[in-house]
């Protein structure tokens, strides 16, 4: 079988590409090669990859896509897509540079409380972003997936603290995998983590 991009119409789809919705489907590392190397990518606005695995992807794609929608790309969403710690590092500095960014969505990856604060302060020169998505750390679960709550508490209280660090006002939303109320790959149920700048005096 061809991959999934390369079987569909380059011309059709890719002439005046403004968003790319591939979620839950068969996508190989040859079709994410195929997109980066597609001429229009550069005016790409919003990218939804939710649901496919990119595990077996080198890690230097994503940062490959990344540095080539930088200038345009607004809304990321790379739910459940078992991204991993050196694969986030790997494109972070591509990501920084996403100047336009609105909307940023990893909820349901595995993923390091370390890397959630590089990740944090990453995106924090990003002037536009007021949506971020993010999977509570790693060490927010047992071994077999089971919610440790006094141990999220704690994190969202570090993660409260990185941002108060960093100074600027934000809004992050800590999502749980999977949601403990329905089932569902991702919990979009929990209470923000705000960070508000204190007024002048």
């Amino acid at each position: 079988n061809e991959p999934v991009l390369n079987s569909l119409s380059v011309k059709g789809c890719f002439s005046s590409l403004d968003s790319l919705l591939r979620t839950k489907c068969w996508l190989t590392e040859s079709d994410l090669t195929h997109l980066c190397q597609s001429p229009d990518i550069s005016q790409l606005k919003s990218l939804d990859l939710s649901g496919v695995t990119m595990t077996d992807f080198r890690t230097e794609l994503l940062q490959v896509l990344l540095e080539k929608v930088a200038a345009t790309m607004q809304e990321l969403d790379f739910d459940v897509c078992g991204i991993t710690d050196s694969q986030l590092e790997a494109f972070l500095p591509a990501l920084s540079r996403c100047s336009q960014l609105r909307s940023f969505s990893l909820c349901g990856n595995l993923l390091s409380t370390a890397v959630m604060e590089k990740l944090l302060r990453h995106t924090s020169v990003l002037p536009y972003l007021r949506q971020e998505r993010y999977p509570a750390p790693q060490e927010t679960y047992r071994p077999r997936g089971v919610l440790l709550e006094a141990r999220l508490a704690q994190l969202r209280a570090q993660l409260l603290e990185i941002l108060r660090d960093l100074g600027s006002p934000r809004i992050i939303w800590i999502s749980l995998s999977p949601c403990p109320r329905c089932g569902e790959a991702v919990c979009h149920h929990m209470e923000p983590i705000v960070h508000s700048c204190p007024s002048p005096a």
